[in-house]
């Protein structure tokens, strides 16, 4: 195990008495002593080695000592002059990332495809956002990022940005060329921030692309529970070059994250960090041997198609952690495969959307995860055989470009009502609204609402997506004299 987990159970085994938070106490007799059920051996374990910032354990906002160490060896894991345990996911580093880097009312070039989060930050700052729209695909809908030459185009109409955010990989495993990118930015004194919470993985073999930090981002952020080998809610944040002061960077992560950090998440930081250090070499070729056969067997499938990406800044190098299911329109929608497969097989994708669904692989997968997946898909798409009978996956998610009425900050601090959303058309939306998971914004607020983005609305909620910012009783706008 970690060293930090190593330290939290050498303590908790000797008999100190907790007259400290939390609660619980350490005491084993809370579920049951001796414990035995699953249940009850799972909260003694998880009670035991739940301890606060007591005398020897150090603190994480004013690390001297096992945390300090610990953030040492993920930075030099990643090859990056600092790193910061995020328990807060990666949400808290992308709004640390945004307040450390760009001053209150100041200007933000983001990616319209940016997580809710970095909206957040943008709105809590007061930003004046610009936004990069990204290309997609056709048939599907799928984002393809933006290339160099809309990030030059942004930079050259505001000259004045402070930083450049962008998502790389995407949640759909597109990655950007990021160091042409950097060196561009770096020459204008304009900082790089890349959301990278889905390319923790970047960098760790020969058989992926390269990481974010090594192509020159000033501020990087990692999801570690992403697609490494670690709890949900455990993320990095890394911070390179002389952009961005350090100091302020730990003020902002100070605020966004809480002030008694679970030492349970962040022994497991540390233990997915000395996993990844001592993973074996064999490991990593299994997964890329196990992901070029699945992706080899399934280019036979007559009605679905796989979408494996590639990351665009080495040639033909795969992102090995997404592959993208796409079923032949008017056969099967993403929607209805991905229900199919959970039902009749068991298997969870991460994602559906009308057009395709999204599967996420790590090093940790069993051969037999894929085994199942193929055989799966093999005879759903055999299945499919005979005349097309529906036009249910005919819906694209296309981000639109609503035009802007008032600041994000400004919108949500208005008079607001509630109204059905086929009253809604030219109305300023007070609320996000988000097809979730990714949780990329179709509307956010302060945006006018057009009867197209209503349409859309209405054909995703058909196709069975899940979205925030709407409901039964319809959408929250900015009451005005209109």
């Amino acid at each position: 195990m970690g060293e930090i987990f190593d330290r939290l159970d050498d303590y908790c085994r000797q008999d100190y008495v907790p007259f400290h938070m939390p609660g619980h106490k350490r005491n084993p007799d809370l579920y049951g002593h001796p414990a035995n059920s699953i249940k009850e051996q799972f909260f003694t374990q998880w009670y035991m080695h739940d301890v606060t910032e007591i005398e020897g354990f150090d603190n994480l906002h004013a690390p001297e000592g096992m945390l300090q160490e610990g953030m040492k060896r993920a930075a030099d894991l990643y090859h990056s002059e600092h790193s910061f345990y995020l328990i807060n996911g990666s949400t808290a580093g992308v709004l640390a990332a945004i307040s450390a880097t760009v001053p209150q009312k100041e200007k933000l070039i983001m990616m319209r495809n940016s997580h809710k989060s970095a909206y957040h930050a943008a709105m809590l700052r007061n930003l004046n956002t610009v936004f990069l729209y990204s290309n997609t695909e056709e048939e599907t809908g799928i984002d393809l990022s933006v290339d160099f030459e809309t990030i030059q185009n942004a930079v050259e109409q505001n000259p004045d940005a402070k930083a450049v955010l962008v998502t790389s990989p995407t949640y759909e495993g597109i990655s950007l060329d990021l160091k042409p990118i950097a060196q561009y930015l770096h020459n204008r004194g304009i900082a790089l921030i890349v959301d990278a919470a889905h390319g923790a993985h970047f960098g760790m073999a020969e058989y992926l692309p390269q990481n974010a930090i090594a192509s020159g981002a000033d501020l990087v952020i990692h999801s570690l529970h992403k697609t490494l080998p670690a709890p949900t809610q455990t993320a990095l944040l890394h911070l390179n070059g002389n952009l961005v002061a350090e100091q302020t960077v730990r003020d902002y992560l100070a605020i966004y994250q809480s002030s008694s950090p679970s030492y349970l998440l962040m022994a497991a930081i540390d233990h997915c960090i000395q996993m990844m250090q001592n993973l074996p070499r064999i490991q990593w070729q299994n997964y890329y041997e196990n992901r070029r056969k699945l992706s080899e067997r399934l280019k036979k499938l007559q009605h679905i198609r796989i979408y494996d990406a590639f990351s665009l800044h080495r040639m033909k190098v795969p992102e090995l952690g997404k592959m993208v299911i796409i079923p032949k329109k008017g056969w099967m929608s993403g929607v209805e495969l991905s229900n199919c497969l959970i039902r009749k097989y068991h298997i969870q994708p991460e994602l559906a959307m009308p057009g395709y669904l999204l599967c996420i692989m790590s090093v940790m997968d069993r051969t037999e995860y894929y085994e199942r997946l193929a055989i799966a898909l093999e005879e759903i798409d055999a299945s499919l055989e005979g005349e097309v009978t529906q036009e249910t996956n005919d819906i694209d998610v296309i981000f639109l470009h609503p035009e802007s009425v008032m600041p994000m900050g400004e919108a949500m601090s208005y008079p607001q009502k509630r109204i059905a959303l086929t009253d809604a058309a030219n109305r300023i939306t007070a609320a996000f609204v988000c097809v979730y998971p990714p949780g990329q914004p179709l509307l956010v607020p302060g945006e006018r609402v057009t009867p197209e983005m209503l349409q859309q609305i209405e054909q995703l909620k058909r196709a069975g997506c899940v979205l925030t910012g709407v409901d039964e009783q319809g959408i929250s706008v900015c009451i005005t004299e209109d």
